[in-house]
């Protein structure tokens, strides 16, 4: 399993989401009352990440990264809690979008989808 390229990146800007959801089985009686539980026994995160100027050579590491992950999970190590988590591309169809923003400098965003640890 490949290891985000986290010694050739910038960090992303702060104001980095992450969000929790877990998958559940729910249903509405007629009663008007409301069951649910778990579908699963772990949850995920969603973590939206941007870089509003990243250099060009920090692009094209992180454009080789995924071009080689996509559609395969990797380790993410979380900035600020320093948790590891498993991790691939929430956007099957454009897992990263960048904009060229100036010579040499992007515009980059991406959101991993983590497995609860």
């Amino acid at each position: 399993m490949a290891n985000w390229p986290v010694n050739s990146l910038s960090p992303p800007a702060y104001g980095m989401g992450d969000n929790y959801f877990r998958k559940q089985i729910a249903s509405d009686f007629e009663g008007g009352y409301h069951q649910s539980r778990p579908a699963a026994t772990k949850g995920y995160k969603i973590f939206p990440m941007d870089w509003p100027l990243m250099p060009e050579a920090q692009f094209q590491t992180l454009f080789t990264f995924v071009k080689s992950n996509t559609g395969n999970s990797f380790l993410w190590w979380h900035p600020v809690s320093s948790l590891q988590y498993t991790c691939w591309f929430e956007d099957k169809q454009y897992p990263l979008k960048s904009t060229i923003i100036s010579l040499g400098y992007r515009k980059v965003s991406t959101t991993l989808l983590g497995l609860e640890p």
